[in-house]
């Protein structure tokens, strides 16, 4: 199944959009800093 997510980082407020078929390792993508977009924006939160 495909998921399209809505993230908040919680260091500048920003909002990104990502689409994945494993959210939680997606999450923990972007967390560990592995996500150029997300990377100096981190940590991020899952909004929706």
């Amino acid at each position: 199944m495909n998921y399209c997510c809505v993230l908040l980082s919680e260091q500048d407020g920003r909002f990104y959009l990502a689409g994945t078929g494993d959210l939680r390792a997606r999450l923990q993508k972007h967390n560990s800093g592995l996500v150029h977009s997300t990377a100096h924006h981190r940590p991020l939160g899952l909004i929706y």
